[in-house]
């Protein structure tokens, strides 16, 4: 089965340090779990993959909305929808996935065009406004 790459090109970085590593981090965990998926890896070792990615979004989640609260940021309120948006898609198919509801060819274009896609748009239209911001606010390259 072919399957999308995705990766931090010089159009998805926003410009903030920190961001820009996690994004970097997102797409190659995301990548790991579509690859093992792909190749019909065992349950429990794209289980593991599932895991290591639904951390790594919390994480990553938290920390912009952390920053966006920390530096007073007008869109805060917009862009947490997008993430709450994005969890409970996530959430979803994660939870058919591990229900018997998506064969691994219907998860790998879930996780293609609802996780992958989804998140490159959302870097593209939202969080390079927010990386813009907090470039200008000062916000230090080590934060996250």
């Amino acid at each position: 089965m072919d399957v999308k790459n995705f990766e931090v090109s010089e159009e998805l970085m926003v410009g903030q340090k920190v961001m820009d590593s996690q994004h970097k981090e997102f797409f190659k965990r995301l990548n790991t779990l579509i690859v093992a998926a792909a190749s019909n890896k065992n349950q429990k070792e794209i289980q593991s993959f599932i895991r290591f990615l639904s951390d790594y979004i919390q994480t990553h989640l938290s920390m912009e909305e952390r920053l966006m609260q920390k530096y007073g940021y007008k869109e805060f309120e917009g862009h947490k929808s997008q993430h709450d948006y994005f969890r409970k898609v996530y959430t979803e198919i994660m939870d058919d996935f591990s229900n018997g509801k998506l064969s691994l060819s219907d998860f790998v274009k879930r996780l293609e065009k609802e996780v992958g896609e989804w998140f490159e748009n959302h870097i593209q239209k939202v969080d390079k406004l927010l990386g813009a911001f907090l470039v200008e606010e000062g916000a230090g390259e080590e934060e996250g």
